[in-house]
C-alpha cells in the first residue's frame, strides 16, 4: 500500500516527508 499513488501518505513518503506519523503509517 506504500506504493499506492492514491495514498497521501505514499505521496509524502515519496517526497521525503520527515514526519514520523506519515512514515509510521507508510511502514505499516
Amino acid at each position: 500500500m506504500d506504493t499506492d499513488p492514491g495514498s497521501p501518505a505514499a505521496k509524502a513518503h515519496g517526497k521525503g516527508d520527515p514526519r514520523p506519523e506519515v512514515l509510521g503509517e507508510n511502514t505499516m
